[in-house]
């Protein structure tokens, strides 16, 4: 498995590949104590003989069932060089008191999937970088993003930018729609600290003040020309005949409007709806 800590007293921490795969060198002949972690595994601490080069297999048992999505958090983040954009790639991020490590990828991206709520140690290294070490609270059922600056030097750092965002809300591909919604498609986003700073009375007040769209009392939300009508979406379920004006904008997670025709929609819309509108509640 891929990411899994295999410790030697007096031999660098290694870090298993893609399928697994690790090298253990310069290891004089004896018996020394292995010690392999890896997070969802039973940690193996076993003592092996060495003679002379060769493979060795090491067996990892599964721990405990996987917890579901709301019980656990995830991080996600990249590695870039001081006061730059650059990217790091090779960088070797460790989460040690779990046992798990990722190296970055050419875009100096990593990520861990499935941590358990709380606050956890960190270690970024990267050969030619001053190493760092902070710590990272994770939130069950939240994504947290880090923005790592590393330097070539040992000076005083930028602090690692984190951000929460909702995991179920991820999942849907908000946070890919709202990245691309003014190069794409036509229509206004609208994040829970955008929404709060608006400070709208009503929440289609929102809906009305994107150009282009209206609200037609015998048709519902339409765009100007009244040649498209909008279909409304919460929680991703459809919901043809809801009343916006039923809901309190606090209870917003997040909102979007879209439309231009179906050539212009998010492709998760665009084969049904001429244009949408997109209602994410809290949860």
């Amino acid at each position: 498995m891929r990411g899994a800590l295999i410790r030697i007293a007096g031999v660098e921490t290694q870090v298993s590949g893609e399928r697994g795969e690790f090298r253990l060198e310069g290891i004089r002949p004896g018996t020394r104590k292995m010690v392999v972690t890896c997070l969802g595994y039973r940690p193996l601490e076993t003592d092996v003989t060495f003679v002379r080069s060769g493979e060795l297999v090491l067996p990892l048992a599964p721990a405990e069932p996987r917890a579901t999505d709301a019980q656990v958090g995830a991080i996600r983040g990249r590695v870039r060089v001081a006061g730059g954009r650059e990217a790091l790639e090779g960088a070797t991020i460790t989460l040690p008191a779990l046992g798990l490590a990722r190296v970055t990828d050419r875009e100096g991206a990593f990520s861990f999937p499935d941590v358990p709520p709380g606050l956890h140690a960190i270690s970024i290294a990267l050969l030619g970088y001053a190493k760092r070490v902070d710590s990272v609270q994770v939130a069950a059922g939240r994504v947290t993003d880090l923005d790592v600056p590393l330097s070539v030097e040992p000076i005083p750092l930028e602090g690692i930018t984190v951000t929460a965002e909702p995991r179920w809300l991820a999942s849907t591909g908000f946070y890919r729609r709202i990245e691309n919604r003014y190069a794409y498609y036509p229509g206004r986003a609208w994040t829970r600290e955008e929404i709060e700073k608006l400070d709208p009375l009503f929440i289609q007040d929102l809906v009305e003040s994107v150009p282009g769209v209206s609200y037609d009392p015998a048709r519902g939300y339409t765009t100007r020309s009244r040649s498209c009508r909008l279909a409304l979406y919460v929680d991703d379920a459809p919901m043809p005949d809801f009343d916006l004006r039923v809901l309190d904008p606090r209870q917003i997670e997040a909102m979007e409007v879209y439309y231009g025709g179906m050539s212009q929609m998010p492709t998760e819309y665009g084969h049904k709806h001429c244009g949408v509108i997109l209602v994410w509640l809290r949860h």
